[in-house]
């Protein structure tokens, strides 16, 4: 089993897509512009809460408008964060099944990600939790996974990071680290091996098997 093993959390370890598109669509309402559908949400979450809103509002957008969707989405999702979000089936298990350090290494702000870590009760199993505004940069840069296995003393030869996402497999790979792909979040097989996935699960138990394997 690895040193280390760095997940993603939106679409990796959980299912936050409706509660995200919530608090996003009323941000919008409340400067007037029109909403979204949780599927076009859905698509635009991984890349940080600032490209969420910038995505959302469409077109682009001076800064001050996006700077203040990016305010209101933040007072809604407070309130709406663990409204329906839920870990994937076999998630629990995963986690309790798992040794080594685990962290989590998400695009999102950290303290949401350690509020809903705690809200579904897992925040034990991790030992470290980083999320978009933690470090310097943010995924796809490699940074995030570097600065955690140097804070978790794993080197990234010995880690491995576990996401859905493109830029989880491009930022693990720049880092040194594995990159195992899961086809439960937003991301198609093609698109994460050709992102540097070093292989893809589809479901939780075929990646509780790899990560037990050699």
């Amino acid at each position: 089993m690895p040193d280390a093993i760095l997940f993603d959390l939106d679409g990796t370890l959980i299912d936050s897509a409706g509660d995200i598109a919530t608090a996003a669509n009323r941000a919008l309402a409340d400067l007037g512009r029109p909403g979204r559908t949780d599927l076009e949400v859905r698509g635009f979450i991984g890349d940080g809460l600032r490209l969420l809103m910038e995505r959302c509002l469409g077109a682009p957008q001076e800064p001050a408008m996006v700077d203040q969707a990016v305010q209101r989405f933040h007072v809604h999702y407070e309130a709406c964060a663990l409204d329906t979000t839920f870990l994937f089936p076999g998630v629990a298990q995963l986690l309790d099944a798992l040794t080594g350090s685990l962290a989590v290494v998400s695009n999102k702000p950290e303290g949401f990600c350690r509020r809903i870590l705690e809200g579904l009760d897992v925040a034990k199993r991790f030992t470290l939790v980083a999320g978009g505004d933690t470090f310097e940069e943010r995924k796809p840069s490699p940074i995030p996974f570097i600065r955690a296995c140097a804070d978790l003393g794993a080197p990234p030869g010995q880690s491995t990071v576990v996401g859905d996402g493109r830029q989880d497999m491009i930022a693990g790979k720049a880092a040194g680290c594995r990159t195992l792909g899961v086809l439960w979040g937003q991301s198609s097989e093609e698109q994460l091996r050709m992102a540097g996935a070093d292989a893809v699960l589809e479901t939780v138990d075929a990646l509780l098997g790899t990560l037990s394997g050699p």
